[in-house]
């Protein structure tokens, strides 16, 4: 018998796994002139389930897909009250469609694709087998494995927990939306996505693999029908599809010998939620990007991918790393601060829960493109040194951060203001400046989350307020070691003279009725205040320019409140991730200082509140004028300013 020849391709770059994650690899590589060959298991049948994806997934991917809007997102934590948020960039879709989309895709931007499974032999060499029986021996400088948490490469040995998908039928129409999760010490989430009729795809995420799919999945409904009649009346339901889902995500669990990890076979799944297509799809962009930067280089193109990984994926994963006690702790906070509109645990729903996916493209630059690259590289350098200094404590501030949903996200940061008021100097930001600059927003994420902070509980454990308690105290910990890390005595003392300036701000805003209270303009003022006044000293400016930065910052923080209460006023989206109601409220609002008697539940006339902060805020931007700075200087504070300001 003559046995077949053994074909030996030599692409670029070998991808292996035909999901997400590698179905962007190869695609992205190719639509960079790369040979890519790309293996995709050939399975004979895919059970129909949906699957939830954002829509910056979807416009990275500028795919056609027959998704569906989910408009609204009910969060349930157990049997208790549930709230609906408005989620108006989610979508859900059929995986198989989903998946076939993209593999042609792949193929339309000149992917070689082959049909079958991968193998290692003795010798550690891979060998594809395809549909047919003929076995290729591709020899490629790069290999990408995208293999999910059970194949080649995957770190099956950290944090395996299990997923398990199953469209349900019920005798009623299928409920809405919802994310649920179960009471600890069972860390188990679960989707429930609407389909058409009387169905809905339930995908439940456990952290372990102790139960099988089928025993997952009766335990869940039985605690699904307890507060929705749906589960208690199902009447039918599709095949199940289970597998094995890796929660380990580390940095160093992105490489495995040499050979890049994507997706699920990175360990890239929420523990908290289940979700991993988001992160597949950015997992699989920073593959190409970093491969075909270094195409002569598999060395180095793995490395910069670990770098990149990081930096990208902070802050969710580290929770995998003592499961039990983190998911207990996020559990506890934010289901007891589910109708907690503050910006703290507003921006934290948003970072641990939504799935966020690849940030758009082409959006609005903050500062002119010939600036841009020294805000970037500096703003990187700062959240590297934030990150570390919070990841291990608080991997959810991490997460907020690496999120851009850290302290007023948009990009909107005290670093930018600072670095423009260092170079001012003339000079390129030293060495102490990145350091400086952590500090300070970890001091602003610090302020902000005492801001709108909750009201006491009469019972139990007041989870809110301890937590806002402890991260708030901790972030302003970290910042002081940060600032005196830099060996400059006379920032350390200013930068503590301002924390305590905040401090009295705040405490200024809530005193009792018959003192003078404390403009509420004046915290955001001091917010601005001092990066540009840190910047100044730190570049040495005299006292003329810096007394000018100074009152830059300080009328630039005041627009920013007059702006964020003019968008709260007219129910459009804020970058305090809150309402107006929840302002008013929590005397955060400016609306009181400029019509006195103003409060949440008092009858506002609108139009003139519309009038008198758009006369504020106009009055604020004309007096952040600047001259006499160096034109970048100049620049960067002028666009940021108009950032701030934009209502």
């Amino acid at each position: 018998m003559v046995q077949a020849a053994v074909r030996a391709p030599t692409p670029d770059v070998l991808v292996i796994g035909g999901g997400p994650a590698g179905t962007v690899t190869a695609t992205r590589l190719a639509g960079m002139g790369v040979e890519v060959m790309l293996v995709d298991s050939a399975a004979a049948f895919r059970a129909p389930y949906d699957v939830v994806i954002s829509e910056s997934t979807i416009s990275s991917l500028s795919l056609e897909l027959p998704a569906r809007p989910v408009t609204s997102l009910r969060l349930r934590f157990d049997d208790r009250d549930s709230r609906v948020v408005p989620v108006p960039e989610l979508y859900s879709c059929d995986q198989a469609i989903f998946r076939e989309r993209l593999i042609q895709a792949a193929i339309a931007a000149g992917v070689t694709v082959i049909g079958g499974t991968a193998t290692q032999d003795a010798e550690a060499r891979l060998m594809v087998k395809d549909c047919d029986g003929a076995v290729v021996m591709p020899n490629a400088a790069h290999l990408v494995l995208a293999t999910g948490s059970s194949g080649l490469g995957s770190v099956t040995s950290q944090a395996v927990g299990f997923t398990y998908s199953r469209v349900i039928y019920g005798s009623e129409p299928s409920p809405e939306t919802t994310l649920y999760f179960a009471t600890p010490p069972t860390t188990t989430s679960a989707w429930v996505l609407r389909g058409p009729g009387d169905s809905c795809t339930l995908t439940i995420t456990a952290s372990n693999g102790e139960r099988s799919g089928e025993q997952l999945f009766a335990d869940t409904v039985a605690e699904l029908a307890t507060v929705e009649p749906y589960f208690a009346g199902i009447r039918g339901t599709c095949p199940g599809i289970g597998s094995f889902t890796n929660l380990g995500f580390s940095p160093q669990t992105c490489l495995d010998q040499g050979r890049i990890l994507v997706g699920d076979a990175a360990g890239l799944t929420n523990p908290f939620t289940g979700e991993g297509i988001s992160y597949a799809v950015q997992s699989g962009e920073i593959a190409a990007s970093c491969i075909a930067a270094a195409l002569d280089d598999p060395e180095g193109a793995a490395a910069q991918y670990q770098q990149e990984m990081a930096r990208t994926f902070v802050g969710y994963f580290e929770t995998s790393q003592h499961a039990d006690h983190r998911y207990r702790l996020a559990w506890r906070t934010m289901a007891a601060t589910l109708t907690d509109d503050s910006p703290f645990f507003a921006k934290a729903r948003r970072a641990m829960i939504l799935p966020e996916g690849p940030r758009k493209a082409g959006s609005r630059q903050l500062v002119a493109r010939s600036d841009s690259a020294l805000v970037e590289a500096f703003t990187a350098a700062c959240d590297s040194l934030e990150v570390a200094a919070v990841r291990t404590e608080w991997p959810f501030l991490a997460r907020l951060m690496a999120s851009n949903e850290g302290p007023l996200a948009h990009q909107l940061r005290p670093a930018v203001p600072f670095l423009a008021a260092v170079v001012a100097g003339g000079s390129p930001p030293p060495a102490a400046a990145a350091p400086v600059a952590a500090g300070i927003e970890l001091a602003t994420l610090a302020v902000l989350a005492s801001v709108g902070s909750p009201q006491a509980q009469d019972q139990g454990i007041d989870w809110p307020r301890a937590a806002t308690v402890m991260a708030g105290d901790f972030l302003l910990s970290v910042a002081g070691d940060l600032v005196a890390s830099v060996g400059e005595p006379s920032l350390s003392g200013a930068f503590a003279d301002w924390v305590r300036e905040l401090t009295a701000l705040r405490a200024g805003r809530l005193q009792p009725e018959g003192l003078l209270p404390t403009p509420a303009a004046e915290l955001f003022g001091a917010l601005f205040e001092f990066p540009c006044r840190a910047g100044a000293e730190l570049a040495g400016l005299p006292p003329s320019q810096a007394r000018q930065l100074r009152d830059h910052g300080y009328h630039s923080g005041q627009a920013f409140l007059f702006a964020e209460d003019l968008r709260a006023l007219h129910g459009r989206p804020t970058r305090l991730d809150t309402t107006l109601d929840n302002l008013l409220r929590s005397e955060v609002s400016s609306l009181p200082d400029l019509l006195p008697g103003v409060t949440a539940e008092a009858e506002l006339d609108r139009d003139l509140a519309d009038r008198l902060l758009r006369e504020a805020l106009a009055n604020q931007v004309a007096r952040t004028t600047l001259s006499g700075l160096p034109d970048r200087s100049t620049r960067i504070l002028t666009a940021f300013t108009q950032a701030l300001a934009e209502a």
